[in-house]
């Protein structure tokens, strides 16, 4: 990469239907920074929770639902980054589950926190 480029973060998406099959794979998009890929994840993973979500799924069952059949991004860039869409999600089903609405944004600018602190 030239020195006057501008680095790129790639945000990949694996199915979790397809568990470790890199055939189904496909790419979400091309950001600027990091924070702009870890937001299309964060979106994803959350579009994903909430779709599959019923009013009586326990946080288990809610994670254990993704984990099966949702999309799972990671990112890819110019330095490693080691975002988990499952450990996300493990986090936000325990917030969705019997929680309001808005512990969704909490839940997720705390992860958000936790996982940019390490950058």
């Amino acid at each position: 990469m030239k020195t006057d480029e501008k680095p790129t973060f790639t945000v990949q998406v694996d199915d979790n239907f397809h568990f470790m099959d890199e055939d189904e794979r496909w790419t979400a998009g091309t950001y600027g920074s990091l924070r702009e890929a870890l937001d299309k994840c964060l979106q994803m993973v959350r579009q994903d929770l909430l779709q599959g979500y019923r009013t009586d799924m326990t946080a288990t069952d809610l994670y254990e639902s993704y984990t099966m059949m949702s999309n799972d991004p990671f990112i890819t860039g110019p330095m490693q980054t080691v975002f988990s869409a499952w450990k996300y999600a493990e986090e936000l089903a325990e917030f969705l589950a019997g929680q309001k609405e808005d512990a969704v944004a909490a839940a997720e600018e705390s992860f958000r926190a936790g996982w940019l602190a390490g950058f």
